[in-house]
Formats: C-alpha cells, sequence, structure tokens
C-alpha cells in the first residue's frame, strides 16, 4: 500500500507541473498576440497627426513698388518662412521671420546664396486701410532706405496636381506698359481655351489703351487675382490701371469663369436657375452694402480731416439697379462688377455672399461646395 501511494503521489506531481507549464504558455502566446494587434495602431495614427497639423500655405498677389509680384507664405506659430518672385524674372527670393515687438510681421528677405537683400514689415489686420486687400508691407533694403511698399491680395488657389497657374509678363518701357496675365500648365488636360481667352483679354487691354501722343505720364498696368481655382472652376479678375491723358487715372476690370472639366468658359445660366430673379436678389443685398461703405468711407474722411462726418444721404437706391458688367467667384460669395461712373469707381466691385443667393443657384453645380 505505501508503495502505490507513492506512484499515485508521483502522478499527480508531474500532472500539476504539466498543467502550470501549459498556464504559462498560453499566458505569453496571449500577450504577444495584443501586442502585435496593438502595434498597427500606433504605426496609423502617427501619420494622421502629421497632416492634421501641416500649416497652410497662403498665395498672395500684388505689387511692390510698382513691380508684380507674388508671394508665398507658411505660418506656423510665430514663424513664418516663405518665397516671393517679381513677374518680370520669376526668381524666387527666401523669406523668413516672425511677429516684432508691435505684432506686426517682420520678414527676412534672403537671396540663393542667403545674403540680406531686404525687410518687409506688414501692418496688421486692424491697420489695413485698402479695400479688397489682405496684406500690405513696407520695404526696404538691408540698411532701411530705399523704401516702397507692397500691396498683395491672398489668392484662393486649390488646384489638384498637375495644374498650375503662372504669370506671363509683358513690359514695355517705351509705352510705360506693365501687363501680367495668368497661364494655365497641366500636365495633359486640356486647357486651350483658358489660355486662349486670357491672352485675348490681355491683348485687348493693350489695344485698348491709346495714350495722348506726346503726354510722357501716360501709364497702363495689368494684374491679375485668382478668385478661386479648383479642380470645377477657375475665375480670373484682370485688374487694369491706367492713364491715358486727361484729368484723371482710370480703371477696369475684365473677368473670366473657366470650367476646367469641360475646357470652356462658363455662362451664368450654368450655374443659377434664373438670371433675372438672379440679378434681383444680388441688388438686394449690393445696394445696402454700397451705402453701408459709403459711409464708412465718410467716417474714415472726418478722422483724417480732424471734422464731424457728414449725412450726404445714399449714393445709390435699392430701386433702381445697376448695370452688371461681370461676374466672378469666390470661396465666399459672387463677386459682381458694376458699371459706375469714375467718382463711384471705388463702390463698383462687391462681393455678395452664397448665402444671399442660396435660392437662386442651381444645385450640383462647380459652386456647389462653397455654398452653405
Amino acid at each position: 500500500m505505501p508503495g502505490q501511494r507513492n506512484i499515485i503521489l508521483a502522478f499527480l506531481t508531474v500532472l500539476f507541473v504539466c498543467c502550470t507549464l501549459v498556464f504559462v504558455l498560453r499566458s505569453l502566446n496571449g500577450s504577444r498576440s495584443k501586442t502585435e494587434v496593438q502595434k498597427p495602431k500606433q504605426d496609423v495614427q502617427a501619420p494622421l497627426v502629421s497632416a492634421q497639423t501641416a500649416p497652410p500655405t497662403q498665395i498672395y498677389r500684388g505689387q511692390l513698388g510698382g513691380q508684380h509680384i507674388q508671394m508665398e507664405l507658411t505660418r506656423n506659430g510665430d514663424v513664418t518662412i516663405g518665397r516671393y518672385f517679381y513677374d518680370q524674372f520669376q526668381k524666387d527670393l527666401r523669406l523668413e521671420g516672425r511677429p516684432n515687438k508691435d505684432q506686426r510681421l517682420e520678414l527676412r528677405e534672403m537671396d540663393t546664396t542667403g545674403r540680406h537683400t531686404g525687410t518687409f514689415v506688414c501692418k496688421r489686420a486692424d491697420e489695413l486701410e485698402g479695400f479688397h486687400m489682405d496684406l500690405e508691407c513696407d520695404w526696404s533694403k538691408p540698411d532701411g532706405s530705399g523704401q516702397l511698399i507692397a500691396w498683395l491680395t491672398e489668392q484662393a488657389v486649390d488646384l489638384p496636381k498637375g495644374l498650375a497657374i503662372k504669370p506671363r509678363q509683358l513690359y514695355q518701357r517705351g509705352r510705360i506698359v506693365n501687363l501680367s496675365y495668368p497661364e494655365l500648365i497641366s500636365d495633359g488636360r486640356q486647357t486651350r481655351i483658358f489660355n486662349a481667352r486670357v491672352s485675348r483679354l490681355a491683348r485687348e487691354s493693350l489695344a485698348d489703351f491709346i495714350p495722348d501722343p506726346g503726354n510722357k505720364d501716360v501709364s497702363l498696368t495689368v494684374n491679375y487675382n485668382v478668385l478661386l481655382a479648383t479642380d470645377e472652376i477657375i475665375s480670373i479678375e484682370l485688374s487694369e490701371d491706367f492713364y491715358a491723358g486727361g484729368a484723371h487715372p482710370s480703371e477696369d476690370w475684365r473677368i473670366f469663369n473657366y470650367d476646367v472639366r469641360n475646357d470652356r468658359e462658363f455662362r451664368l445660366n450654368d450655374l443659377v436657375k434664373d438670371e433675372r430673379t438672379f440679378k434681383a436678389a444680388i441688388w438686394n443685398y449690393a445696394a445696402p452694402a454700397i451705402n453701408k461703405l459709403a459711409v464708412q468711407l465718410e467716417q474714415a474722411d472726418a478722422r483724417e480731416e480732424n471734422r464731424q462726418p457728414e449725412n450726404r444721404g445714399d449714393v445709390v437706391s435699392v430701386d433702381e439697379p445697376a448695370e452688371i458688367l461681370a461676374w466672378g467667384f469666390t470661396p465666399k460669395g459672387v463677386v459682381v462688377y458694376f458699371d459706375f461712373a469714375h467718382v463711384m469707381w471705388v463702390f463698383s466691385k462687391v462681393v455678395v455672399p452664397y448665402a444671399e443667393v442660396k435660392a437662386h443657384l442651381k444645385p450640383d453645380t462647380a459652386i456647389s461646395k462653397f455654398v452653405r
């Protein structure tokens, strides 16, 4: 009996050891499996955080000391980096900077060798006085001399890969002509209509400029703004400023709205349900906006002249719609260009929010994604 008891005890001991080993091995395999399942989650999350925090790049166009320029700025916290070039030369100058003690953006300009070639000091948003302008900067040489002013407007460019807009320039010293217009560069897509139409608008600007003989002060300046550029629509504004002699200089616009997917020009009835009711809704918003702007301008003049503002009444009537010369489109609304006399030119461009004309727009069009 004692021998049989010893055999049973040894068997139970071996069985206990085996069960313990199985349990330990299963626990180790389970831990390894959980670790392997969790690893892909870590790998997927890392790039998503990086993509969400990537700072946007803003594109501006305008002029510096009478010369057309294009600027790109990327802001990351207090640090801003970027570049700009003159349309005439199209050679990049690097920019680096941050807000100064007055919270004005100060950018150091450098050439390709890293040599300091100039400095931009840009006004804060609350200091801007010009309409339809997003950035105003004072430029100077590194020693502070040679000061010039830069006026810049942000461009709404969101083109897909394979499409790009680049400036072309006609610069004629003999006639004091400085003309920039956009060219659409593609990776093989049809862009013939865009480039042909915009080139024709530029030639028309040049042909319409007929200066007085013998007047040495005549000039023609034409620059462009990209009001909107997506994979569906490109809306271009050519802005003209010219003096051909006479009492005062003149301004004008030429607009082109391009159907990217079908290589053709958009017509207004491609985007709106009924032109008559659409135009009525436009004027219902534009007339009060123009009268409000007139009050703001009078108040600004009064502050500058140290006097009380005058009540000069409405400059336009809601009951008398002005003639519309052209249309453009931005991410925020419809740009409308009215036919006003020269003395009222400042009122001739109005951006009407899409919400004001939403009921008159067709669904599923090139601008639908911006309509809220």
